[in-house]
């Protein structure tokens, strides 16, 4: 069997389990990547340790000096704080906490990614709902998606952002300046939207923010480390400055100065995407070389070959499809590895296709309640509660709050990127 079939069956055998979770994502993908690695050496693709140069390590460290830097953040309890300081603000009016809550969850998951902000917002909201009556599912399945939309707003704020804007050099500011609008205009628009019918009335309950702060110096430290990272990532394009290395010195600073053990901050990061990142691209290395990947950039050049508008908006379509059903990390690793070849194909800029793989990997993970990160903890948060979430019941009160983010989102990709 020539090499261009067998590597086609490997990446067939992955996504098959991916889809249908025959096994963790992770063991799916390391099982593809020794698929790989073994075939590759064998069919001479491949020699010695070379397969390791498919892997993008730079992206790698970007992604691991950033989930450091949340993990301390996250422990410092500063957004617990600020979670506790919403219900004081919102006077106790239902409303009014509605709102600050789901402008809440976008900040925390540009800042945080998706799923610390997910557990904290989570969290929060049972905490509250348990001292009054509302529906805790509608309010916990809103700040998923709304999470989701705060996934957009930064290089840091998800993990299909991290590897895009790495590989394809997307600056701080021109991602904020791109993005930034976007996620406003799909805050105040979804937030209107889910607001309708929701309940208007008071309630009473003391709330002492400051009690969840075990040590205000161990916070300040972490404030100001990350304020500088921040400023720093911002400034890279011009300091002359890689974002990994920001990242990684950001990491070393709080382990150093963060007045945590090394030890509680690392086992508590997601080293299971680090490693499912890894084999993906090892992945798609042996996609490249034996020429699969080629051939579907060809078939996807032809599908989005009517160039111009339609094609940017088929891209960012077929993106957020295939994210709402496969994990939006491997939809983004394929899609970005093949879009200088559809840039050739098609006509349309590569910036523009890659704005649209941003917004369809991040708003894709609406479409379902298993399609991303955000709605599986919030499904898993609401399941705790004696409240399980079910595709028929998602789909009935989410299917069009999703469709409206993704018309929305593709209109703004065609006045403001294409």
């Amino acid at each position: 069997m020539p090499p261009f079939e067998v590597f086609s069956l490997i990446f067939i055998l992955v996504i098959i389990l991916l889809v249908a979770e025959i096994s963790h994502r992770v063991l799916a993908a390391l099982i593809g990547a020794a698929l790989v690695i073994f075939f590759g050496l064998r069919y001479g693709l491949l020699t010695g340790s070379s397969y390791i140069e498919f892997v993008d390590m730079e992206t790698l460290l970007f992604i691991v000096g950033i989930m450091i830097l949340v993990e301390a953040f996250s422990r410092s309890g500063l957004f617990q704080f600020i979670g506790m300081l919403a219900v004081k603000l919102s006077g106790g009016s239902v409303l009014r906490l509605y709102f600050i809550l789901m402008i809440l969850s976008v900040v925390l998951s540009a800042f945080l990614t998706t799923i610390p902000a997910m557990l904290i917002m989570g969290s929060l909201t049972v905490a509250i709902a348990r001292h009054f009556h509302f529906d805790v599912r509608e309010w916990i399945l809103d700040e998923a998606l709304m999470s989701n939309i705060g996934g957009l707003a930064l290089q840091i704020s998800s993990i299909p952002n991290m590897i895009v804007s790495s590989r394809i050099e997307i600056g701080f500011i021109e991602f904020v300046r791109v993005s930034a609008p976007l996620v406003v205009l799909l805050t105040v628009i979804t937030v209107l939207y889910l607001s309708r019918g929701k309940e208007r009335g008071k309630f009473d309950i003391e709330v002492k923010p400051w009690s969840v702060i075990e040590d205000k110096g161990v916070l300040i430290r972490i404030f100001l480390i990350f304020t500088v990272v921040i400023f720093l990532l911002g400034g890279s394009e011009f300091l002359g400055v890689d974002p990994e290395t920001v990242a990684l010195l950001g990491a070393v600073a709080v382990l150093t100065l963060g007045g945590m053990e090394p030890d509680t901050v690392l086992k508590n990061i997601d080293w299971g995407s680090v490693f499912f990142i890894a084999s993906f691209y090892i992945i798609i290395g042996g996609l490249e070389s034996s020429g699969v990947m080629e051939m579907l950039a060809m078939n996807a050049g032809r599908l989005l070959g009517m160039g111009g508008l339609v094609t940017s908006a088929l891209n960012l379509w077929i993106c957020a499809g295939m994210s709402a059903f496969l994990d939006n990390i491997p939809v983004t690793l394929l899609l970005t590895s093949m879009v200088a070849e559809l840039s050739r194909l098609t006509g349309v800029a590569v910036r523009t296709l890659v704005w649209g793989i941003i917004f369809g990997a991040n708003i894709g993970g609406n479409f379902l309640p298993f399609a991303s990160p955000s709605l599986v903890i919030a499904a898993g948060i609401l399941e705790s509660e004696g409240k399980p979430v079910t595709v028929s019941y998602y789909l009935k009160n989410y299917l069009a709050p999703s469709i409206l983010m993704l018309v929305v989102t593709t209109a703004y990709l065609l006045l403001k990127v294409a």
